[in-house]
């Protein structure tokens, strides 16, 4: 919602295999496709976007994940 308030436009499609998030998404926004899991999605058939963002993937941290924290971070250049 912070990037569609910032840049506009609109969602198009979002990419979620948590069960509970998924029905979270599906209620606030009906109509928009939920491609599931991001690792098994045919880029060539999704629609195209302007903007993608994505979030951490924090199972390691948070309090529904192990607790293991952050044990590997990798930067590119």
């Amino acid at each position: 919602m912070a990037v569609q308030k910032v840049f506009g436009g609109t969602l198009k499609w979002v990419a979620d295999n948590d069960r509970h998030m998924t029905r979270l998404l599906a209620m606030h926004h009906p109509g928009v496709p939920n491609l599931g899991d991001i690792s098994r999605i045919r880029w060539h058939e999704v629609e195209p976007v302007d903007l993608m963002c994505a979030g951490f993937p924090c199972q390691d941290i948070s309090f529904a994940g192990r607790g293991a924290g952050i044990v590997h971070c990798a930067g590119v250049a």
